[in-house]
């Protein structure tokens, strides 16, 4: 098995599994914040929040074969996928690449036909648990947590519409550790201890992020292939199936677990635990499994229940179970004894006995607190040879930069998701979803709108929807939908929305709707406070001069310029104006000190060492300042009495010269600078006061630069990025003081930075190598990118490699942040377009025209051209700019390799692949030949009308022009799918009718296709009954209500029906019935087709009925079907074999242990195999021969 399914639920237990009765609570944490009671849209809205922050590895990414099913329709693979297993939740599949040599597997959260809302939020509940755990930056690099390696979609067979996410796994090849350690029973007791090791290390990590894995079995742990050295393997053991994690209970909180399976849970697992306590049920689960690892697999208790003195219970499996929870938290040290009186007839050869009571003694303990996971890896670790310890086991979970504390990491508990109302959906994610999925997220998010009774859920989805109503289109219609969902947004409470209206409707040219015009000023005045870069710009256009002064005087000093202050509550029920409040400050600081008594620190306004005199610095109170730092200080009280250290240091290493840069006070500023203010000081965060003359306009910042330089301050020095959770537009940038200037566009605070020596082109230390050039570029800032570039005082510096790259690419890629073109309204307003064409036009003035028409070597873009970066990564206004305006249009033809994209492809092509029908449109209107075919990377010649379906167009808007221009609708090389093919298995239903509607050929067979090969031709019909699964239902019901007289012989070469495709789809070797796919689709077919006795039982070109062919795969449920229908169980082969003698014959051979009928792809042990298929073979009998 290559990943564990979950057999329990929290509601519902199968097996030896029990459960609280209740609804589950994971913990009371998450009831308090309402999770559990959230509608399914509500849920829904959090899983795109998190598939957000889920992205593809740059390794995964050059091996290409993930990012086809990236945000994509994942069935089009199912041809060659082979089941895995399934639970409550979720069906896991195996898909196999060859090449490369690797292998995925695939988690899917896919329901039986209808069901109800409760149903739905417990999966979506589940899914989301999985991608908190999974997705966490420490967790995911782990060597021993499985490897989430990206989100896939799968349509949903009764709502043709509705798209279920899949989550893409890295696929453990030695399946669960249960499997593993069956079919390995010659381990070495050292292998049995690495095992042993990295489960514990893994839990270790997950513990260090606050997660309880609630689960802990050896059907939760699978096992990777690490090194295959031939004769020898290495493997690893990783920690899986997070459906029943605890993540959000909080140091003083309590919560409790949501499952329990026997005999694996610790005897507190029912309480309500505190976090440490329910951290604990992990380590006496540990335990026992490390018990297992040692006793081959078995399960502890259940093999001896003799040795427990609980035989007379053995038959009641409820008494038998409570019973072994009463001898758990009652007599521990009983059950320990013989637990280790059991490993005695269990543990295989060379086991250190002592070592195991060792780890049992800090684990399998009634008392939570005395156990202890640091033991146990150190008893792990001193059992192994100390050179052969993986290097990773206490390294893996560093972050770059930290500090260590000795040999352990920090704590970095997963972010609590306290409020649902702040969710705002990954804009950035909807760029790599498939048209058809990304109109399914869509109309969700327009429920969640419609239906939510939250206004914070319904301020996000109506922001998203506005984002995305100008992501891939432009013009009246799309301005007109992003308006719309922006007012909503904002009347439903979005501060980023509120920012922006004045300004999108300006750039539109559109009047304000006077349902919100009087609650415009406000929502400015508000989001200006809040530090929104575009409120602050058009404040002027909804205030008078002296109303907008009187705002900045408020944002510089109540809100520290930074839209928050810490010092907030000094302001609380403030009536006085600013001055009065210095001046009743100075007096009460006076009246203080002369107090007999009197000390320093009564001048600290809170616990964390700020004083009045960062306050003063922060809100501008000039007297309260120049009482420390001005003429005051030569007064005799204050010199006997203030000893203060001008650079003392609040919270967060933060001086009060850095305060007042911040809040931009130039007067104090200088002022703490003549007095003898440190500006080399930097703050927790690197910030220096350099970082702040961003906040200063015309002379004043470049008379602080200058003043900060000559006083030491460090022109390059590096800070972390300011981020603003719910508010990505307020982020201030990481790096130099030159990269904060440039990300807020302050032209004044960039010459002044230039002045005093600051380098354009540092990369200040950022993981992404941007250096100040390449934000301006990036930003459309074309004044600053011109300033950058003359610094350099070098010969064309823009045709210089940055991060790369050249800088055309960074100017027509844009940001990204809500897509290039809602991002560069909101950034510029009015004079977006203006500012990109000026920009391109300052990198050309500068340079880069040598890379106008094609990228030269020695960039990671060479062999490309701009045009093709403008169809892949641009919008139409850069594309449009290029054709008519920059001489690109003879380019529209040539074939370059797009690195992003890892492939060969035509700019038409690159247009098609992004859905980006404007793009298309410009192209063929520029000379592009719709007749030109794509390659793959076969060297297939694939028509426009494929790539349309292999894109997953949700439409026929593109196909309608290609057909109009003349591109034949079946068009293919021999051989190969058509796109309706293509289209109908990858669930493109819309763009599939309408190539249907104009002449597409249905019954076409094929033997090539997408992710898809076969020895022989056959139709689509074939290619979707073979997949087995119940996405493949909802086709096979679409194709045969749109083409009813689909042909019931799918594959003419090889003479096979409907029903020979359905018996021999799969090798059935694990539990498929309980999938559901073979039992509908069968139904499905024999409902359609109504097949006579003669079509029952026909053969095939090789002589085999369906009937015969069910048998050999072990497919019972087909069989059921077909002798249900009629099929005769007696019919011969030609070599006088029927249905009946190949079931005795394949029953006697596993009687017999042949292991001709054993699977090696299949990771259970032999016995497992060999008892799955005689069940199969039994239940095959039953229904061939009903009488025996």
């Amino acid at each position: 098995m290559a990943v564990s399914v979950r057999r329990s639920s929290t509601i519902r237990r199968t097996d030896r599994s029990t459960s609280h009765q209740e609804a589950p609570a994971a913990s009371s944490h998450e009831l308090e914040h309402g999770l559990r009671d959230a509608s399914p849209d509500h849920l829904f809205s959090l899983f795109v929040s998190l598939v957000a922050q889920v992205h593809l590895g740059i390794s995964d990414v050059e091996q290409g074969f993930i990012a086809g099913f990236m945000h994509k329709e994942v069935a089009v693979a199912d041809f060659g996928a082979r089941f895995v297993g399934r639970g409550r939740s979720f069906s896991v599949r195996c898909l196999k690449f060859s090449p490369p040599d690797k292998s995925l597997a695939l988690k899917s959260v896919l329901p039986f036909g209808d069901f109800s809302s409760w149903e739905e939020r417990e999966r979506l509940g589940d899914l989301i648990l999985e991608l908190r755990c999974l997705s966490h930056p420490w967790l995911r690099g782990h060597p021993n947590i499985i490897q989430l390696l990206g989100l896939g979609w799968e349509t949903d067979p009764a709502h043709l519409a509705r798209k279920w996410p899949v989550l893409i796994l890295e696929y453990a090849d030695g399946g669960t550790l249960q499997d593993f350690l069956g079919r390995h029973q010659d381990l070495t007791f050292r292998e049995r201890v690495k095992l042993c090791l990295d489960i514990a290390t893994g839990l270790y990590a997950l513990h260090r992020c606050a997660v309880v894995h609630g689960d802990l079995k050896p059907a939760n742990v699978l096992v990777c292939l690490e090194v295959d050295h031939g004769d020898r393997k290495e493997w690893t053991a990783t920690l899986a199936d997070f459906g029943g994690s605890v993540l959000d209970v909080g140091e003083h909180e309590r919560g409790r677990l949501a499952m329990g399976s026997f005999p694996w849970q610790a005897p507190e697992w029912k309480d309500w635990l505190n976090r440490q306590q329910l951290l604990a049920t992990d380590l006496y689960s540990l335990g026992l499994l490390i018990w297992s690892v040692m006793a081959g697999g078995l399960e502890p208790v259940v093999q001896d229940v003799e040795l427990f003195g609980l035989e007379e219970h053995r038959d009641d499996f409820n008494v038998f179970q409570q019973q072994v929870s009463e001898l758990k938290r009652h007599r521990p040290a009983h059950f320990v004894e013989c637990l280790m009186q059991a490993a005695k007839t269990h543990f295989a050869p060379q086991v250190d006995h002592r070592l195991i009571a060792q780890l049992l003694a800090v684990t399998v303990v009634t008392d939570p607190a005395l156990r202890s996971i640091e033991t146990l890896r150190g008893l792990l670790e001193h059992a192994l040879d100390q050179d052969e310890v993986p290097t990773l086991v206490d390294q893996s979970l560093r972050i770059p930069g930290k500090k260590d504390e000795g040999d352990e990491f920090s704590f970095a508990p997963i972010t609590t998701i306290s409020h649902l109302e702040n969710i705002l959906m990954g804009p950035d994610m909807l760029d790599t979803l498939g048209p058809t999925i990304l109109e399914y997220v869509r109309e969700r998010l327009r429920d969640t709108f419609w239906r939510s009774e939250e206004s914070g859920q319904r301020a996000s989805a109506a922001f998203s929807l506005a984002i995305d109503a100008l992501r891939s289109r432009s013009g009246p219609e799309a301005e007109a939908a992003c308006l719309e969902w922006l007012q909503r947004a904002a009347q439903a409470g979005n501060q980023s929305a509120q920012s922006l209206l004045v300004r999108f409707h300006r750039t539109f040219q559109r009047e304000i709707p006077s349902a919100v015009q009087a609650e415009i000023e406000g929502w400015i005045v508000g989001a200006a406070e809040r530090n929104y870069p575009a409120a602050h710009e058009d404040l002027h256009l909804v205030l008078t001069p002296e109303e907008s002064q009187s705002v900045w005087r408020r944002v510089r000093s109540r809100f520290a310029n930074i839209g928050w202050n810490r010092f907030a509550p000094l302001y609380e029920n403030m009536s006085v104006s600013l001055e009065q409040l210095d001046r009743d400050t100075l007096i009460s600081m006076t009246e203080r000190m002369q107090r007999p008594g009197f000390v320093p620190t009564q001048f600290d306004v809170n616990e964390h060492g700020d004083s009045l005199l960062h306050f003063g610095a922060s809100a501008g109170l000039k007297h309260v300042v120049a009482a420390f730092a001005g003429p005051n200080l030569v007064v005799s009280p204050w010199k006997l009495a203030m000893p203060l250290d001008i650079n003392s240091l609040g919270r967060w290493d933060e001086s009060a010269l850095l305060h007042a840069c911040r809040s931009g006070h130039f007067a104090i500023a200088m002022n703490l600078l003549d007095c003898g203010a440190n500006p080399t000081l930097a703050s927790t965060a690197g910030d220096t006061p350099l970082h702040w003359v961003l906040s200063f306009e015309g002379s004043e910042a470049e008379q602080l630069a200058q003043r900060l330089v000559v006083a030491g301050a460090a022109v390059n020095a590096v800070a972390k990025e300011h981020k603003y959770q719910w508010a990505p537009l307020c982020d201030y940038e990481r790096g130099t003081p030159l990269h904060r200037a440039v990300g807020r566009g302050r032209v004044d605070a960039v010459e002044a930075l230039l002045k005093v020596g600051a380098a354009a082109d540092d990369e200040g230390d950022r993981p992404d190598q941007k250096c100040p050039i390449y934000l301006a570029a990036q930003f459309y800032y074309p004044e600053i990118l011109d300033l950058l570039l003359r610094s350099l005082d070098i010969h064309a510096p823009a045709a210089r490699r940055y991060r790369g790259l050249s800088l055309l690419v960074a100017a027509i890629h844009g940001t990204d942040l809500y897509g290039l073109r809602f991002s560069m309204v909101a950034r510029h307003g009015e004079k977006w377009l203006s500012n990109l064409h000026r920009t391109v036009d300052v990198l050309l003035e500068h340079g880069a025209s040598e890379h106008l028409h094609h990228f030269p070597a020695g960039l990671d873009c060479a062999g490309t051209t701009p045009l093709q970066v403008a169809v892949g990564m641009g919008s139409s206004e850069i594309l449009s700019y290029l054709l008519v305006h920059k001489g690109c249009a003879s380019e529209v033809n040539i074939r370059t390799f797009v690195w992003y994209y890892g492939t060969q492809m035509v700019p038409l092509a690159t247009a098609i692949y992004r859905a980006q029908k404007e793009a298309f449109d410009m192209l063929l209107a520029s000379g592009a030949d719709p007749f030109q075919p794509h390659f793959d990377d076969d060297g297939k010649q694939l028509s426009y009308l494929w790539q349309c379906a292999f894109a997953g167009h949700r439409d026929g808007s593109f196909a309608r022009t290609l057909l109009a221009r003349g591109v034949p609708v079946d068009q293919r090389p021999p051989g190969y799918e058509t796109a309706f093919a293509a289209a109908v298995r990858n669930r493109c239903f819309q763009l599939a009718k309408f190539l249907l509607e104009n002449g597409a050929d249905a019954h076409l067979e094929f033997q090539e296709g997408l992710y898809l090969q076969s020895s022989d031709a056959a139709t689509v019909l074939d290619y979707l009954i073979r997949e087995q699964t119940r996405s493949a239902l909802g086709a096979i019901e679409w194709l045969l209500h749109e083409v009813p007289d689909m042909n019931f012989i799918v594959s003419s070469s090889k003479q096979r029906s409907v029903l020979h495709s359905c018996a021999v789809a799969k090798m059935w070797r694990t539990n498929e019935a309980g999938e559901g796919g073979c039992k509908l689709i069968a139904d499905t077919l024999m409902a359609h087709f109504k097949p006579v006795q003669e079509q029952l039982d026909m053969k095939d070109a090789d002589g085999q009925t369906a009937l015969y062919c069910a048998t050999v795969m072990n497919n019972h449920v087909m069989v059921r079907v077909l002798v249900d229908a009629g099929a005769h169980p007696g019919v011969e082969n030609d070599a006088g074999l029927s249905a009946v003698d190949v079931n005795s014959m394949i029953l006697q051979m596993l009687e017999e242990g042949d292991p001709r009928l054993t699977d090696e792809i299949d990771p259970r042990p032999i016995t497992a195999q060999i008892r799955s298929r005689v069940q199969k073979q039994t239940l095959i009998r039953q229904s061939l021969l009903p009488d025996t």
